[in-house]
C-alpha cells in the first residue's frame, strides 16, 4: 500500500533541512557518489563487499523499506540491498540515505575495489580507448560485457569526478574542489564516425556492465518503490541539486569541464608533466601539502620534477583533479608565461571533444602564450557579461572604487542607479576602451581587476602588459595574425625607397633589397600554397573542413600544378621542399591559372550521395556541387581568379624585378640604377596590393557587426584594414560548413560562390597540426544503425572544439 503522506509534506521537511549548508553539502556528496557508482563496470559475479556496505546509514524511511523488502525477498543479501538503496537514493516519502553515512569510508572502500580491478571505469581521455576498440572489435558499435571488460583491462583506469570524489589509477581520492565530471549512465563513450562521409559527428560506442546480484536487487527496489512509494513522484534529488547550486554554480562564466578537457586534449604528455610540476611546486608552498599528497597517493612524493617524470596521463589527470580550478589555471598560466610551455603567438590549444556537453553560453577553454582563458560564441554576449562582472566587482563589491567614481568617469546622465551605470559603461565603450578608461587608469582598480580575472603578478605589470592580459582573460577575440608577410613587404618597400632617395651606398641598398625579396618570396610561396589549397581541396569532405593551417605542406601545391599544368623547364619548376625563388614562384602563379582553366567540370561532379538531403529533396542549389572549389565559383569569379593569378605572375617576374633581385645574389651582375630599383618597388607594391585585395594571400578579417531584422535576415560584416566584407543570411544556396560567423575569418573576396558569398575559412588553432590526433576517430566503411549522441554529454555536434564548431550563425 502506498504511503498516505503527501509528497509536498516530505518535500517541505527536506527543503527545511537543506537550509543548513552542511546538510545540503552532505546530501550532495552522497548523491554524487551514488551517481559515480551507477556508471562503473563490474563482473556478473561481483559481490558487494562489507567495506562498501557498512558505511551506508539508512534514513528512517530507508530502514522501513529495507525491512519490507527483506520480508518479501528473504534471500536478498544485506550488502546488495543497502547498495541498491544508496543507488536509488530517494522516493516520494523521503531520502533513503542518512547524512550520517561515512563518505570517507565509502571512498576508501571504492579505492580498494578500483585498485583490485573489481570495479572499472572507462578511460575516455586521449584516443587510447578508441584505438584499442578499433583494433579488438572493428566496426562494432556496442560491446557485450565480456568484450567491455577485455577492452577496459587493457587501458588506464578511468578518471572521473563526482562531488569531491575523484577516481583513477590511485583509487578514489578526495579533491579540494567540487566538480561533476561523471561517466555516462548508459556506459557510452566517444566512438566512431559513421559511413556517411559528409558527417563528422562522433557516434557513441556502448559498453555493458555485468548483470550482477546487485543489478537484480536494484531492479527489485525500483519496482517496489514504484508500486509502494510513488517512485515516479520523487523530487528529492531535484531539491538536493537545487540546494547545492551554490556549491557548483552553473551560471559561472567559466567551465571547469572545458578546462580539464583542454588540459587533456591540448597538451602533449611531456607538456602535462611540466604543468603538473609547476602545479605541485606552487601547491607545496603550503605547509604540510607535500606530506598530505604522499599520504593520499600512497607513494612518496619528493622532488616534483622527479616525481612527475614517470607518471602516465591518467595519473597526471587524477593528481590535477585533486586541486582547485584556480590552482590549475595559475599553473598553466605560469608555465606558458615562463616558456615552460612553448606556444606560438597565434596558437590556441583546445579540447577535441566535449565529453560533458557544452556549458552555459557554450564556454570553451583555450591555452595560448598568455595562459588559459575562456571564450564563447559571439552571439552569447560572453565578453560583455565578463565585463559586467568585472565592473560590478570593482565599483560595487570589492571596495577598490565606488559608484560615484564610475559615474564621474562615464560622464553620463546623472542619477543612474547601479544597474543603469553598468549598462551604460558596457554599451558606451568597447572592451579595450572600457578597460583603459575605467580599469587601468587607477592603480588600485587595475591591480584588483588583475586579481579578479586571475592575472598573475598583476601589481608588477606595466599598464600595456596588464591591459593585454586583462583582454585575454576577459575573452576578447584577439587580432593577432600569423600572416605577416604583407606587412614585412610594405615595411621593406618603404625602407628601400628611403635608402634610394637618400643616395645610400651599394652595400646599404643591397641589404634592403635582400630583405624586400626575402619577404616577397615568402609571401608568394605562402599565397601560392593557400590559394591552391583553398581552391582545390574538397573542404566539404576533408577532415579539416573549412579550417586553414598556415603550416600546410607545399608538396600538395606542387602535385596539383604539376598534374594540371606540367612543365619540362627546370628553371620554373617548383621544389617540393618549398625553397623556391621568385622566378619559379611567379611562373607557378601563371601555371596555376592555366591549370584552373584546363579543368573539366564533368570530371569533378560531386557524387549524389554526398549532397545534403535538403538539396536532394528540394530545388535548393548546393554550394559545393563540384569537388574542386574553383569550379563552384561564379563565372565572373573564376575569370577574376585566373586573371589575378596571371597578373601577379607577370608582376613578380617582370624583367626589372628579376634584375634587382639577382643583383644581390650574383656579384658579377651590374648593380641596378636608382630608377630600376624604384620601378621594381612599384611593381612589387602593385603585386602586394593585388594579393591583399583579392585574398589570394590569407587576410584575417575581424568581426565588425552582426545584426538581424524583424524577418530574421542577418547581416554580418568583417573588416580588414579598410576592406569590408558583408555576409547575409539566410541564403538560397545550401552551404554547410562554410563559416557563418566567428571572431575572425580568412576571407577570399575574389572567390565568390553564388548566393553564399566569398570563400572563407577559420584559422587553425594548432599550426602544423597535432600528429597524436591524426586520423581520429576512424570512419566505418559500412552503414551502422546508430545515431549521433543526441541528448548525451559525450561529443555533441562536430568533432573538435574550435570557433568552427561554436560560432556558426
Amino acid at each position: 500500500m502506498a504511503s498516505s503522506r503527501p509528497d509536498s509534506s516530505v518535500s517541505l521537511d527536506l527543503k527545511a533541512s537543506l537550509e543548513d549548508p552542511s546538510v545540503s553539502l552532505a546530501y550532495n556528496e552522497l548523491l554524487e557518489f551514488s551517481d559515480l557508482l551507477k556508471t562503473c563496470i563490474i563482473d556478473a559475479n561481483y559481490i558487494i563487499p562489507d567495506s562498501l556496505a557498512h558505511p551506508i546509514r539508512l534514513s528512517q524511511i530507508g530502514e522501513k523499506i529495507y525491512s519490507e523488502i527483506r520480508e518479501r525477498r528473504q534471500r536478498v543479501k544485506p550488502n546488495e540491498l543497502k547498495m541498491a538503496l544508496l543507488l536509488s537514493f530517494g522516493c516520494s516519502d523521503g531520502v533513503l540515505i542518512d547524512t550520517s553515512t561515512d563518505i570517507n569510508l565509502l571512498q576508501r572502500a571504492l579505492s580498494t575495489e578500483i585498485k583490485r580491478g573489481k570495479i572499472l571505469f572507462p578511460y575516455i581521455f586521449g584516443r587510447e580507448l578508441h584505438d584499442k576498440a578499433a583494433k579488438l572489435f572493428p566496426r562494432k558499435t556496442s560491446l557485450d560485457h565480456r568484450e567491455t571488460v577485455q577492452l577496459l583491462r587493457q587501458l588506464p583506469k578511468g578518471v572521473f569526478q563526482a562531488g569531491h570524489s575523484v577516481v583513477g589509477p590511485y583509487g578514489c581520492l578526495k579533491s579540494t574542489e567540487n566538480r561533476s565530471l561523471p561517466a555516462m549512465h548508459d556506459h557510452s563513450v566517444p566512438g566512431y564516425l559513421c559511413s556517411d562521409e559528409t558527417c563528422d559527428e562522433i557516434h557513441p560506442l556502448l559498453l555493458k556492465t555485468g548483470q550482477s546480484a546487485v543489478s537484480k536487487v536494484i531492479t527489485w527496489v525500483s519496482e517496489y518503490l514504484r508500486d509502494k512509494h510513488s517512485r515516479t513522484a520523487d523530487e528529492n534529488a531535484r531539491l538536493i541539486s537545487k540546494a547545492c547550486l551554490e556549491i557548483d554554480n552553473p551560471f559561472q562564466l567559466s567551465s571547469y569541464e572545458a578546462l580539464i578537457e583542454t588540459f587533456s586534449d591540448g597538451l602533449l604528455v611531456d607538456e602535462k608533466r611540466r604543468v603538473i610540476d609547476v602545479l605541485l611546486r606552487r601547491r607545496f608552498r603550503k605547509p604540510g601539502a607535500q606530506q598530505e599528497l604522499t599520504r593520499a597517493l600512497g607513494v612518496l612524493v619528493g622532488n616534483p620534477t622527479d616525481f612527475v617524470e614517470h607518471l602516465d596521463e591518467a595519473e597526471l589527470l587524477q593528481i590535477m583533479l585533486l586541486t582547485s580550478n584556480n590552482e590549475i589555471i595559475e599553473a598553466i598560466d605560469c608555465a606558458a608565461l615562463n616558456n615552460v610551455l612553448v606556444i606560438q603567438s597565434s596558437e590556441r590549444r583546445g579540447r577535441k571533444i566535449a565529453r560533458w556537453g557544452h556549458s552555459l553560453y557554450n564556454v570553451r577553454a583555450e591555452i595560448g602564450p598568455l595562459g588559459v582563458h575562456f571564450v564563447a560564441p559571439i552571439g552569447s554576449g560572453f565578453v560583455a557579461r565578463r565585463l559586467f562582472e568585472l565592473l560590478h566587482h570593482l565599483y560595487f563589491t570589492s571596495g577598490a572604487s565606488d559608484s560615484d567614481e564610475l559615474q564621474y568617469l562615464l560622464d553620463g546622465p546623472e542619477g543612474l542607479n547601479e544597474q543603469e551605470l553598468l549598462d551604460h559603461a558596457v554599451r558606451k565603450y568597447s572592451p579595450e576602451l572600457a578597460l583603459r578608461h575605467l580599469v587601468i587608469g587607477a592603480r588600485r582598480t587595475a591591480v584588483e581587476a588583475g586579481k579578479f580575472l586571475g592575472v598573475l603578478d598583476a601589481g608588477e605589470l606595466q599598464r600595456e602588459d596588464l591591459l593585454s592580459r586583462l583582454l585575454w582573460k576577459i575573452g576578447v577575440p584577439d587580432a593577432i595574425s600569423p600572416f605577416i608577410d604583407m606587412q614585412r613587404i610594405e615595411l621593406y618597400e618603404h625602407e628601400l625607397f628611403e635608402a634610394v632617395k637618400a643616395g645610400g651606398s651599394e652595400d646599404t641598398l643591397r641589404g634592403h633589397i635582400s630583405n624586400l625579396f626575402a619577404a616577397t618570396e615568402d609571401a608568394l610561396s605562402h599565397a601560392l600554397t593557400f590559394t591552391t589549397w583553398a581552391l582545390t581541396n574538397d573542404h566539404y569532405i576533408d577532415e579539416s573542413n573549412f579550417t586553414y593551417d598556415h603550416q600546410k605542406e607545399v608538396s600538395e601545391v606542387v602535385s596539383f600544378i604539376d598534374t594540371y599544368s606540367p612543365t619540362d623547364t627546370v628553371e620554373i619548376s617548383l621544389r617540393k621542399d618549398g625553397k623556391n625563388t621568385i622566378v619559379p614562384l611567379a611562373a607557378s602563379f601563371a601555371r596555376l591559372g592555366k591549370a584552373f582553366r584546363s579543368l573539366k567540370s564533368s570530371e569533378f561532379e560531386r557524387p549524389r550521395h554526398q549532397l545534403p538531403d535538403e538539396c536532394r529533396c528540394s530545388p535548393k542549389p548546393f554550394a559545393f556541387s563540384y569537388t574542386i572549389p574553383f569550379l563552384n565559383l561564379t563565372t565572373d569569379a573564376q575569370v577574376g581568379v585566373t586573371n589575378c593569378l596571371q597578373g601577379i605572375g607577370q608582376l613578380a617576374q617582370d624583367p626589372v624585378v628579376v634584375k634587382v633581385r639577382n643583383s644581390t645574389i650574383h656579384g658579377n651582375n651590374s648593380f641596378p640604377s636608382s630608377s630600376e630599383i624604384l620601378l621594381a618597388i612599384e611593381k612589387i607594391s602593385a603585386m602586394r596590393l593585388k594579393l591583399q585585395a583579392s585574398g589570394l594571400y590569407p587576410q584575417v578579417y575581424i568581426l565588425n557587426e552582426n545584426s538581424r531584422d524583424s524577418l530574421g535576415n542577418s547581416r554580418v560584416s568583417y573588416c580588414h584594414n579598410q576592406n569590408i566584407v558583408r555576409l547575409f543570411y539566410p541564403t538560397w544556396t545550401v552551404a554547410p560548413g562554410l563559416p557563418g560567423s566567428g571572431s575572425r575569418l580568412i576571407i577570399m573576396p575574389i572567390a565568390t560562390i553564388s548566393s553564399a558569398g566569398p570563400l572563407r575559412f577559420y584559422i587553425s588553432n594548432r599550426p602544423g597540426g597535432d600528429k597524436y590526433w591524426h586520423n581520429w576517430p576512424k570512419r566505418w566503411e559500412v552503414v551502422s544503425q546508430y545515431t549521433a549522441l543526441e541528448g548525451h554529454r559525450v561529443a555533441p555536434g562536430r568533432k573538435g572544439d574550435t570557433e568552427a564548431s561554436n560560432n556558426v550563425s
